[in-house]
């Protein structure tokens, strides 16, 4: 198998420079918004993002391509320019948002004094401070909140970026056109909790829920890359807890940025115009089309209001698959998952589990409601995507589930560990040439004994 630095090194060679200029593109429109977004949603709570967490998100590049790009940019703030170019400079340099904050304060000149809270926020807005014929680049949303009143937040909008990004590099236009060849481009979001700094922290009251999103029609590769998935928002988990319908609430406003004509001036249903270019004088139309939501099983459960394992019916996708007791089983064409075969599943249409809400709905007064909750696999909240009106005609969860691989393949709790721990046991029941067999793990050049790595760190049942 090839190695990530063979491959990428034969995509530089094969799109003759293209990677380098689109990448330079996003690194000068990104830092500065991931570094706005990671301070908005950290800062407050007395700390500065630890360097690790930050180098996460930023890449490892030196900026030496940026003067390239910069000279196609027109710019009437000569100081907010310079900010830029400066802070895109830096951001591959492993300092912390107060670090950087102190070395760019030295450059322009001032006393490298120890930066507060309130200063490296009012530096990182300045930074983002972009307006585009949508609007601003980072503009203020609203969410309400189940006590009253609302919770205010930022948010990056897509139309603004896109446009920004287009008129900053061709190339990266060219690409997007790309995208609509055969039609709309097709949107695939993406959610998920990180915790930055230290990841063994007993507490949650530092993670918070990211929202990304990309082009299904973009190539592998771009999408492989750190600004492949371009970033909309970030609030603190605990502040979604307190938000009427929580993600799924945030997910019908992330929907209406998109595809609600009225909410903006703009819908990327019936396109958005954008420039092949700062110094080309033509636009294409991007179109776009939701595909899936990229999530964990909790974030899925969370949007469409699923009980998931919690329910009776526990799949979305099918009909008479249940999770009970087998003396529970009611009569007729309904299987029990631990017998049921792919050739028996009936599966849902968004019609039909639309019906299923309007089961639940056409009961909400019967005195076993919450058995009925379970039994259908759904838990009733007015304020989430399936109970909205225009929400559940954009998407359902039929349609637009997709498991994220990390969470159910790879990651803790995934299918791949058991795998690999059963095909490390059977092996260990065999021998080969009168010698029993040892797997072995090869890591970075060494060779470790998978006996150590596996047998005694996990244990069978």
């Amino acid at each position: 198998m090839k190695s990530y630095e063979t491959v990428m090194e034969e995509s530089h060679m094969h799109f003759g420079g293209i990677l380098e200029d689109i990448t330079t593109c996003f690194n000068i429109a990104c830092h500065s918004f991931f570094i706005f977004f990671l301070a908005a949603g950290c800062i407050h709570d007395g700390g500065s993002p630890p360097a690790v967490f930050i180098m996460q998100h930023i890449p490892q590049d030196d900026g030496t391509c940026f003067e390239e790009v910069a000279q196609e940019v027109a710019s009437r703030h000569m100081d907010a320019k310079k900010r830029k170019r400066r802070l895109t400079a830096l951001a591959g340099s492993g300092l912390s948002v107060r670090q950087l904050a102190k070395v760019i304060e030295h450059l322009e000149g001032g006393e490298a004094a120890c930066a507060s809270n309130s200063t490296i926020l009012r530096d990182v807005h300045a930074a983002v401070d972009i307006d585009t014929p949508f609007g601003k680049l980072i503009q203020k949303g609203e969410l309400p909140l189940a006590n009253g009143g609302t919770h205010s937040f930022t948010y990056c909008d897509p139309a603004a970026l896109m446009f920004h990004l287009c008129s900053t590099c061709a190339r990266f236009a060219a690409l997007v056109e790309n995208c609509t060849a055969d039609g709309p481009a097709g949107l695939v979001l993406y959610t998920d909790e990180t915790t930055p700094g230290n990841q063994m922290r007993p507490d949650s009251s530092r993670e918070v829920m990211c929202l990304y999103y990309t082009l299904l029609q973009l190539p592998v590769w771009f999408r492989a890359r750190n600004f492949g998935w371009m970033v909309f928002c970030c609030i603190k988990t605990n502040v979604m807890d307190k938000i009427l319908g929580g993600l799924s609430q945030l997910v019908i406003f992330w929907l209406t940025i998109f595809f609600a004509g009225e909410v903006k001036a703009y819908s990327f249903t019936v396109g958005v115009r954008l420039p092949r270019g700062l110094r080309s004088g033509s636009v294409f139309l991007l179109r776009l089309v939701l595909i899936c939501f990229v999530q964990d099983e909790k974030a899925h459960k969370l949007t469409f209001s699923l009980k998931g394992a919690g329910g009776y019916k526990f799949c979305c996708n099918c009909k008479n698959v249940l999770r009970c007791e087998l003396d529970r089983m009611p009569p007729g064409a309904y299987f029990h998952l631990s017998q049921a075969k792919p050739e028996d599943f009936d599966l849902h249409t968004a019609d039909t589990f639309l019906d299923v809400v309007e089961k639940l709905n056409n009961n909400l007064h019967a005195d076993n409601f919450e058995e009925l909750e379970i039994v259908l696999g759904l838990t009733y909240n007015l304020h989430t995507v399936l109970w909205h009106p225009w929400a559940r005609q954009i998407c359902n969860p039929v349609d637009h589930v997709y498991w994220d691989g990390m969470h159910v393949i790879v990651g803790s709790g995934g299918v791949a560990q058991f795998e690999m721990n059963s095909f490390i046991r059977e092996c260990g029941r065999h021998t080969l040439h009168g010698e029993p067999i040892r797997p072995e793990v090869h890591m970075q050049g060494t060779c470790q004994n998978s006996e150590f790595l596996f047998l005694n760190v996990f244990c069978f049942p």
